[in-house]
C-alpha cells in the first residue's frame, strides 16, 4: 500500500526571501495537496498548531531534530578555558549563521553594554563574522569561534550557561514559529 507523508520543513510557503508570486503558488499548491497526505510532520508544536488550524488537520505530528548526545569527554572542549573566561562568569552561546538577519547586531549591542561578567561566544560563519571579530577586539566579553562540524558542536556548546536563539521581527511565519534544534 502507498503512504504519503508531507514534511513542510520550514513552513515552505512562508520562508523569507520568496517573491509574492512564489508564495501565492506555493500556498495554492500546498492547500490543495496537503489534504491527500496521510500524515504531516513538523519540527515544533507552534508549526504543528499552525498547520492544524490553517488547514483543519488532525494528522499532524512533531518530530524533533535533536542532536545525538556524545559522552562528555569525547572531544573535551571547554569554551571558558579556551577563551580564558572566569569559571564564575555567565557564558552565553550563539551557534549558526552569523548574519544581520539573525540578530547579530542586536546581540553585539547588548553584550557591548552589559557587565563584563556576562560573555557571549559566537560559533559559526557568515557575512557578520567581521562585525563580531571587530567587537571581540574592543570587548573582553565577546568571543568568536569558527564553525565546527555538527558532530563536535555539542561538545562546544554544552559548557555554556545559556543558548541564544534570536529572530528579528517581521521575518515571516517560518522564522516566527521556528524552533532551535541544533
Amino acid at each position: 500500500s502507498t503512504f504519503l507523508i508531507y514534511d513542510p520543513h520550514e513552513m515552505e510557503a512562508h520562508r523569507v526571501g520568496y517573491s509574492k508570486v512564489t508564495i501565492f503558488i506555493i500556498v495554492r499548491f500546498e492547500r490543495f495537496w496537503i489534504q491527500f497526505a496521510d500524515k504531516v510532520i513538523t519540527v515544533s508544536e507552534p508549526i504543528k498548531s499552525w498547520y492544524c488550524n490553517t488547514y483543519r488537520l488532525d494528522n499532524v505530528y512533531v518530530i524533533r531534530n535533536l542532536p545525538e548526545v556524545f559522552h562528555k569527554d569525547q572531544f573535551n572542549v571547554n569554551l571558558k578555558e579556551y577563551f580564558k573566561i572566569d569559571a564564575s562568569h555567565l557564558l552565553f552561546v550563539y551557534q549558526g549563521v552569523i548574519d544581520s538577519d539573525r540578530g547579530i547586531g542586536s546581540l553585539l549591542s547588548v553584550f557591548e553594554q552589559c557587565s563584563k561578567d556576562k560573555h557571549i561566544v559566537f560559533i559559526g560563519y557568515g557575512a557578520g563574522v567581521d562585525k563580531v571579530t571587530k567587537s571581540e577586539k574592543e570587548n573582553c566579553n565577546i568571543h568568536f569561534h569558527p564553525a565546527v562540524s555538527s558532530k563536535r558542536l555539542m561538545s562546544y556548546t554544552r559548557c555554556a550557561s545559556v543558548g541564544i536563539f534570536f529572530v528579528e521581527e517581521n521575518k515571516g511565519l517560518s522564522y516566527k514559529y521556528s524552533f532551535p534544534n541544533k
